[in-house]
């Protein structure tokens, strides 16, 4: 905790107390999907540039406007490595009492820790004890709904942080990413049921992201087999085979073939196989005071007086997924309205939703038993 805190820059009110006061961690590598999004950008900006080349070798129109797309693709990809290290510097956090502030230059915002539903933490992949820590005020769900959130990105020891928010004293070690959830509850903390996800783990829309794939996968031997006849045919006509002409034809298609195989190829992955992997990184802990969820680094908490109700949809074979109605200022909301669809939420954000619950009746029943919940302080 830092000392250093400028009170009129926060706007902070005479009895405001400051509880924590930190800023975010520097240098913190990026997430996955942004480097796969820079890297997919620098693919396309090179495919552009070599179709660019082709058509200048050609002496065709058209050779300016795609090197403009390449030089825009390949700023993308820098900003997408930059932007985040940009958007982190600087960023300076402070939890008193009564709110919780995020601050950079003069930018702030705040929230009510009061108004607070849950929170959601994402544990650094490449940094111990350093993750992003989102606070979520459930809104009820409908067409004019809107997520209210803050993100505190990259802070220190954020389970202990959000003790705080939550006006519990921290537990020591409780920021050890790869101890269990049982053993980083707050002080006092007694569990009273755990599970994981039974099943094949595999619904609708699994189903149909591998379908998407299968289908990607098709059309890009297609679109190969396409591009193999037009460079026959050009043999056939006298273009020979070590040209510029040639080898730029060549490339660009190889590489457009290879993507869109490569894009089949993940969905197919995402589809079958990765939800099954979430499935076994999922457990769910259900405490006197919370309700916890830990899929692979990202972690969901929400305190079970905030619970009010649950709506379970079938997910087959006898189980149902889960999904909480939580306590929000004006009403009672869903985090996720598609609870009322046949096809439900991705798991990878961890929203308040129990997925393939062998006894998800029994569950429910326990989760609203006055008798083990604990008295809010």
């Amino acid at each position: 905790m830092s000392t250093e805190l400028d009170r009129g820059a926060f706007g902070l009110w005479p009895s405001e107390q400051v509880l924590w006061h930190g800023h975010a961690v520097q240098g913190v590598p990026l997430d996955r999907r942004l480097r796969i999004a820079a890297f997919a950008f620098v693919l396309l900006g090179v495919i552009a540039a070599l179709f660019a080349g082709l058509l200048h070798v050609a002496e065709l129109p058209g050779t300016r406007d795609l090197v403009s797309l390449g030089a825009l693709l390949l700023a993308m990809a820098v900003a997408s490595i930059l932007l985040p290290h940009w958007l982190s510097d600087g960023l300076e956090y402070v939890v008193t009492d009564r709110r919780v502030f995020t601050r950079r230059g003069r930018h702030m915002r705040q929230m009510e820790r009061a108004a607070i539903t849950f929170g959601r933490l994402r544990w650094s992949a490449a940094m111990p004890h350093v993750g992003d820590l989102e606070l979520v005020i459930a809104v009820p769900f409908g067409p004019l709904s809107r997520k209210q959130k803050l993100v505190l990105r990259a802070v220190r020891d954020p389970e202990s942080v959000f003790a705080i928010i939550r006006g519990r004293t921290p537990r020591p070690g409780a920021d050890d990413r790869e101890l269990p959830l049982v053993e980083r509850l707050d002080p006092g903390e007694q569990v009273v049921w755990g599970g994981r996800p039974v099943g094949r783990a595999i619904g609708w829309r699994e189903l149909a992201t591998a379908a998407i794939g299968v289908l990607a996968s098709v059309l890009a031997f297609a679109y190969a087999h396409a591009v193999f006849l037009v460079l026959a045919d050009l043999e056939r006509v006298g273009l020979p085979v070590r040209s510029w002409t040639w080898v730029l034809f060549f490339l660009p298609v190889t590489l457009s073939f290879l993507s869109i195989l490569g894009v089949g190829a993940w969905l197919i992955w995402w589809g079958l196989f990765r939800a099954r992997i979430l499935a076994g990184e999922t457990d769910y802990v259900l405490t006197d005071r919370r309700l916890l969820i830990r899929r692979g680094p990202v972690e969901f908490s929400v305190e079970r007086r905030r619970i009010v109700d649950a709506a379970l949809t079938p997910a087959g074979d006898g189980r149902h997924n889960v999904f909480l109605m939580l306590d929000a200022p004006r009403g009672r909301a869903l985090a996720i309205g598609a609870a009322l669809s046949r096809v439900a939420p991705p798991r990878d954000d961890v929203a308040p939703v129990l997925y393939d619950v062998g006894d998800a009746e029994g569950l429910v029943r326990l989760m609203f038993a006055e008798e083990a919940r604990a008295t809010p302080e």
